[in-house]
């Protein structure tokens, strides 16, 4: 029986992918499923629903705003695998690349940059994206257990994460230039008890 982790609607609006794995088979198997969004929300799968396999325990999947690559986070063997989006959804396996321990969330700011949330040892993973090949820039710490990572909904070059353990958000200022992450002032911030999640809201100024 599998377990779904996690779902995530690519930036062309085409195509959904759910991460699973196989907590039955050793080690644990894990897998993508795609379906093609139809004109009313249909989902059609893809591959006639057979599912492509992901590493061991994937529990986070991101994309690009084109539609043209996916990155999914794997728990259980430290990595983050990348793919290509291929004609009518498919998905072709680019690469593998080493994370902190036990990555739980993703996000890829501006197509360009992408990090990783290492819940086990308090750090967060930069890399630089550039057609599903990841070079890593560095890591950098944040509060215990962080368990989910976001980019600001205002897209200003802010990077947060929710820190489960602590009960705090880790804040970052992303360097346009390299991806590196500089603390934010009063970082961190104190949340509720053992957060889990985050999401952002865009909000403008007002006008006179």
């Amino acid at each position: 029986m599998l377990t779904p982790t996690a779902a995530y609607i690519l930036g062309n609006g085409s195509y959904l992918y759910v991460t699973a794995y196989n907590a039955n088979a050793t080690p644990y198997a894990g897998y993508i499923f795609g379906f093609a969004i139809g004109s009313t929300g249909a989902l059609t799968p893809i591959d006639g629903g057979v599912p492509v396999s992901a590493g061991s325990e994937p529990v986070a999947l991101t994309g690009d705003s084109g539609g043209q690559n996916l990155y999914v986070a794997d728990e259980s063997i430290d990595k983050v695998e990348s793919f290509s989006v291929q004609s009518g959804g498919t998905l072709k396996p680019l690469g593998t690349y080493p994370t902190g321990n036990q990555p739980s969330s993703l996000t890829l700011i501006q197509n360009k940059y992408l990090y990783v949330a290492n819940s086990l040892d308090a750090t967060v993973t930069a890399y630089t994206a550039s057609a599903g090949t990841l070079s890593k820039i560095g890591d950098f710490a944040s509060d215990a257990n962080p368990v989910a990572v976001i980019g600001d909904p205002r897209d200003l070059g802010f990077l947060y994460t929710v820190n489960f353990l602590d009960g705090t958000l880790s804040g970052y200022k992303i360097d346009q230039t390299n991806g590196s992450l500089i603390n934010t002032d009063r970082s961190p911030y104190f949340s509720t008890p053992q957060p889990t999640a985050i999401s952002g809201i865009p909000h403008g100024g007002s006008t006179h």
